[in-house]
């Protein structure tokens, strides 16, 4: 009798699917507790393909709770702050991985792909040629990160993101508290529409990673 595919191989399977479709050129192999991308990255606009990047990619089996872990192997991006590399590890600064979770519509790894990988070596080939980052740079400052979670979260500069987070988080919402947005009104006459369509919207697990990275960023 036929044994049941595995949530794993499923995943496998989308992954390449999804690579197949949009970069045959990049490749998956299946580890236990990752899937291992590897091969030429194209870059695509409107006018067809104009750059690649040799790249390995290393998908956790937890995605999109933990981040896929990136590198430029073909030594043609530095490996500094300014170009997005950590130099200690060589992998890529794709970004604050909570603001894509929070802007992200889906978190498909089709729309990772075509979304955040995009931008990340769409930008790289255009800064090469015009020394200007198309699509803006994120700050990495302790203050610059915990703007960027408060504007992804729709939360005002006054607003205790911690405090809103830890809401978002918990397993249930009790009473009427004071809103962390700041107002001074109660939450049920506040933020409360907006807090509970983010808890609809993400499921548990990534609702607590949101709010032990809003956390961890916090001015204390």
């Amino acid at each position: 009798m036929m044994s049941q595919m595995t949530v794993s191989d499923k995943f496998y399977d989308e992954i390449v699917e999804v690579l197949q479709k949009h970069q045959p050129k990049l490749k998956a192999i299946s580890s236990p507790n990752t899937i291992e991308i590897s091969g030429v990255y194209v870059c695509k606009g409107p006018m067809g393909e104009f750059d690649q990047f040799d790249i390995n990619i290393s998908v956790p089996r937890d995605y999109p709770i933990a981040e896929p872990e990136v590198r430029e192997v073909g030594g043609r991006i530095p490996h500094t702050v300014a170009r997005h590399i950590y130099p200690s590890t060589a992998k890529c600064c794709l970004g604050h991985w909570v603001v894509w979770l929070l802007n992200s519509e889906s978190h498909s790894f089709e729309s990772y792909l075509l979304g955040h990988l995009a931008s990340y070596f769409i930008g790289q080939s255009v800064f090469e040629l015009t020394g200007e980052w198309p699509f803006g740079e994120e700050g990495h400052s302790k203050s610059e990160i915990a703007t960027s979670y408060r504007e992804a979260l729709g939360l005002t500069e006054r607003a205790d993101a911690v405090a809103f987070t830890r809401l978002l988080s918990s397993p249930l919402l009790r009473g009427n508290p004071y809103c962390p947005c700041g107002s001074g009104d109660r939450l049920k006459s506040c933020h409360w529409s907006k807090l509970r369509a983010l808890r609809q919207r993400f499921p548990p697990a990534i609702r607590k990673l949101i709010y032990k990275r809003v956390y961890e960023r916090a001015e204390k």
